[in-house]
């Protein structure tokens, strides 16, 4: 498996441990829930569920298609955005349960860079899928 496929399944894994130990967290602490919510979803479903994708369809779609990937570079600097992203948006949510007035600084650009991630592996699947 590339570089590029195991450090976007790692950063998959390292988000579902975040987020399972915050969703503990949350089991003693049901205010915490209320509050950190957004952290949690962000933690499981832009980072485990989205870099879990990408890292297999980075692996897995060059193989179907019987070609390699079109754009190596792209993929390396979406893997870079996906991850930055999930970072960047976490922080901001976190700052959002702690009550900082300027949380979507972080939280807007991190879905951003997230967004372009994942048009980035669209178009990479989409010119693979073409034949």
């Amino acid at each position: 498996m590339s570089p590029l496929s195991l450090r976007l399944i790692r950063a998959a894994f390292a988000c579902l441990l975040l987020g399972v130990a915050l969703a503990m967290a949350f089991a003693f602490d049901r205010n915490l829930g209320v509050l950190a919510r957004s952290v949690h979803a962000e933690l499981n479903a832009w980072g485990f569920v989205s870099l879990l994708i990408y890292g297999f369809g980075n692996h897995m779609l060059p193989r179907f298609a019987g070609r390699a990937l079109p754009w190596p570079r792209v993929a390396e600097v979406q893997s870079w955005l996906a991850i930055g992203g999930v970072l960047v948006g976490a922080l901001g949510w976190t700052l959002a349960a702690c009550g900082v007035a300027s949380w979507m600084w972080l939280a807007g650009p991190g879905a951003a860079l997230q967004a372009l991630a994942a048009l980035a592996f669209a178009a990479q699947a989409a010119v693979l899928a073409r034949g």
